[in-house]
């Protein structure tokens, strides 16, 4: 790790926020192989070739379709075709109070797909949730290993939140953030402002 003009070089592994995003909550992962190859079908009514996915897995449930009439105008349901969904074994429990924010597995762009976020009550709603995704790049094909993370669970409590703009005391203590976080050379958030989180 070195310094030039005050700048560190240490990499993002050094990030506690990044860290922090990619180990909170819990996250599910695919239960069998998935495999993705692309069919040639002619439009009947255009004659044009394209290609589509076609999914094939083992013999559980794993994937299940939603049409495309449910997600119109898709940004990344480019060839409109069926959205695949990753099914789930799980039901989540929380205490009264709490919900379940549902996301794409945190920094993980390596990943060939991306989910639909979404939050459920996991306090009154007690069977799966389930996934829907599209392919990153629609032309996708491999396989996607059991075992892959595809949603990272993150319970929060519900609270009611009022927005107001910030005040004189609110600068004053963003200035004396920023002196803080400028005394370290290395590790100053983790030392004056990170909190530990625990799931287990």
């Amino acid at each position: 790790m070195a310094f030039r003009d005050g700048i560190s070089n240490a990499s993002i592994r050094k990030c506690v926020p990044f860290l922090d995003a990619m180990t909170a909550g819990y996250i599910i992962q695919l239960s069998a192989d998935v495999f993705i190859t692309q069919d040639l079908v002619v439009d009947q009514e255009t004659k044009e070739v394209k290609s589509i996915p076609y999914y094939s897995w083992g013999y559980g449930t794993e994937l299940q379709f939603h049409s495309p009439a449910q997600v119109p105008g898709h940004p990344m349901n480019t060839k409109e075709v069926p959205v695949p969904k990753f099914m789930s074994n799980w039901a989540i429990f929380t205490p009264p109070g709490y919900s379940c924010m549902f996301v794409h597995p945190l920094n993980r762009t390596d990943l060939p797909f991306r989910i639909m976020d979404g939050i459920v009550d996991t306090d009154t709603y007690h069977t799966s949730v389930n996934f829907p995704f599209t392919l990153k790049d629609p032309n996708f094909t491999g396989l996607i290993k059991a075992g892959t993370p595809i949603a990272q669970i993150i319970p929060f409590k519900r609270d009611s939140w009022r927005m107001k703009s910030g005040s004189d005391e609110h600068e004053r203590k963003v200035w004396l953030s920023i002196r803080n976080l400028r005394s370290r050379a290395f590790n100053g958030y983790r030392k004056y402002f990170w909190s530990k989180k625990d799931f287990k």
